[in-house]
C-alpha cells in the first residue's frame, strides 16, 4: 500500500466516524445493582421463553410448578454470570475478533 493513500484514508476514517466533526452523544449512565438484577432476571426469562417448557424442564431437572420456573430462571442467571467476568469478556472478544 502506498503511503501516499493514508491521508484521504485517514480523512475518510474520521468523516465516517465524527460526522458533522462533532462527537457523538453521550454514553448512557451504567444501571444501578437493582437495575443490573432486573436487566439479568429478564435476559434469564427472554432465554427460557426460546426452549419449550417440557425441554427446560427436563434440562434444568425442575418441577412444572412456579417454584421450578423460579429455580430455571436462577439456573440460567447463573450461566449468565460467566460474562460478568470482565477478564472473560476481555478474552472472549479478543478470540472473536481473532
Amino acid at each position: 500500500m502506498p503511503p501516499s493513500i493514508l491521508p484521504p484514508l485517514l480523512l475518510n476514517l474520521r468523516v465516517a466516524l465524527f460526522p458533522g466533526n462533532v462527537r457523538g452523544p453521550r454514553a448512557p449512565e451504567a444501571p444501578s445493582s437493582d437495575e443490573q438484577l432486573q436487566i439479568r432476571k429478564r435476559c434469564a426469562e427472554a432465554i427460557l421463553s426460546l426452549a419449550p417448557p417440557l425441554i427446560s424442564r427436563v434440562y434444568f431437572n425442575v418441577d412444572s410448578d412456579k417454584e421450578g420456573q423460579d429455580d430455571m430462571i436462577g439456573q440460567v442467571e447463573e450461566i449468565l454470570d460467566v460474562f460478568g467476568d470482565s477478564y472473560l469478556n476481555k478474552h472472549l472478544v479478543y478470540n472473536v475478533l481473532e
